[in-house]
């Protein structure tokens, strides 16, 4: 069975990538954390607007305080166990407010987004 995995990289919304060994070896990374840090996020199927909007709010504050450069939310994976369950989160097909998920996203992440 294939797992899919959605990833999401902050500050730079979707992490642009073609290197599969190295988001493999970044998400293993992230799994093997023993609890979820505040700059981690890991979701199975949950991917409701008001949900990712005080997350991505709660990730970014979080690897602020924590001195880190980066937050993750990575879907598909227990947010427990860290066990890769895959998710049937599907962000080329998801729609929030009638507009692609990915341009919502992009908006909420940009600098032109209202603070």
């Amino acid at each position: 069975m294939m797992q899919y995995l959605t990833f999401l990289h902050f500050p730079d919304s979707y992490f642009l990538c073609d290197d599969i060994a190295y988001l493999v070896a970044l998400i293993n990374e992230l799994r093997r954390l023993p609890l979820e840090p505040e700059w981690v996020e890991f979701k199975h199927d949950n991917y409701a607007r008001g949900m990712i909007g005080a997350d991505i709010s709660a990730l970014a504050n979080g690897a602020t305080l924590a001195g880190r450069s980066f937050a993750y939310m990575v879907w598909g994976i227990d947010d427990v166990t860290h066990d890769i369950l895959g998710t049937k989160f599907d962000k080329q097909n998801l729609k929030v407010g009638g507009e692609e998920f990915d341009n919502w996203i992009r908006f909420l992440l940009s600098d032109n987004a209202e603070r």
